[in-house]
């Protein structure tokens, strides 16, 4: 009998350690050393010093937003050792899920269900860079304001490694000075609303990806698919400044993008200076470099794959296809 007792106290502590274990938690890590575990990821924000702590997040669903670690943390690393299953859920709130610093890094979480994602608001520096990698994927994320997926506005944003924007409604994904992009990233059916419906007039460039950058590096396997855009330009990249530097590289696949209101839509996929037109007295015209990239089934009401309002700009076509676009 005594034995029996001792069995079932035994199942009963290892029942009890599963138990607690498979609860959901955020773990706060110190100079690389476990410190303490939180049952929300905002007690864990709010109990981080400021330099070089991390955060692990369980494999759970994390219903949360408005997390602010602006001024509590460096590094905010979200690690998933099997699958992507993690996740936070905005809970349908306007605001940003998580508001951080510029100099974050953020690593295979699903974020899901607000109007924003992350925003690093600065001010930051121009080497100060952002970075989402891992199996991080955006998702169902709507919004009906001029502001992106992702926001490092002032800096850069690294995107690599399997990241993924699937089914997003917004004016665009990112906004950064500076926007890298590689290995394996991918934007498909996203849906990219003209700033006339989303009631401001500052956000003419909006319909896009990418939200006023000067330089975009896009390399390796990077995915552009079924986008659409409701009017103003194109449902892929809108080059504004007469100083952005464009260079995408081989293994890059554009495909099935499309601008969606007649007589509106100026090139499928890349609209280079959609605003005022340059004059004859332009300086040396920009320079943009296309690699092995494919195009295909690409379509727009006016303005093809590529519309340029600029009289001096040189595009480099090297190895690049074109198929079956409208």
């Amino acid at each position: 009998m005594k034995t029996q007792y001792w069995l079932l106290f035994c199942i009963a502590l290892l029942l009890s350690a599963f138990c607690s274990s498979a609860q959901k938690h955020a773990d706060l890590y110190r100079s690389g050393v476990f410190y303490k575990s939180y049952s929300t990821i905002d007690s864990a924000i709010q109990a981080a010093n400021l330099g070089g702590d991390s955060i692990v997040l369980s494999a759970h669903t994390f219903y949360e937003y408005s997390l602010n670690s602006k001024k509590k943390i460096i590094n905010y690393t979200g690690t998933i050792h099997a699958g992507d299953t993690t996740i936070i859920d905005g809970v349908g709130a306007r605001y940003s899920i998580l508001t951080t610093n510029s100099r974050c890094t953020v690593k295979d979480i699903i974020f899901q269900n607000a109007g924003m994602a992350i925003n690093a608001p600065g001010p930051g520096f121009p080497t100060d860079t952002l970075k989402i990698t891992g199996n991080c994927i955006f998702r169902n994320l709507k919004s009906d304001s001029e502001y992106p997926i992702v926001k490092n506005g002032f800096s850069s944003i690294l995107v690599q490694d399997n990241v993924k924007f699937y089914n997003d409604t917004c004016a665009g994904i990112l906004d950064a000075v500076k926007i890298i992009l590689k290995d394996k990233v991918e934007f498909k059916n996203n849906h990219f609303l003209s700033y006339k419906k989303i009631g401001t007039s500052n956000c003419k460039s909006c319909n896009n990806i990418f939200l006023g950058a000067n330089y975009i590096y896009i390399q390796n396997k990077v995915k552009i698919i079924n986008n659409t855009s409701d009017s103003n330009y194109n449902a892929a990249i809108i080059l504004m400044s007469s100083s952005t530097i464009l260079e995408i590289g081989d293994s890059v696949i554009i495909k099935g993008n499309k601008t969606l209101t007649p007589g509106i839509g100026k090139g499928s996929v890349l609209s280079i200076g959609s605003g005022v037109p340059d004059t004859a007295y332009s300086s040396s015209p920009n320079v943009y470099k296309l690699g092995k990239i494919l195009f295909e089934g690409n379509e727009s009401d006016s303005g093809g794959v590529i519309y340029c309002n600029k009289i001096r700009v040189k595009i480099e076509l090297n190895g690049t296809v074109f198929k079956n676009n409208k």
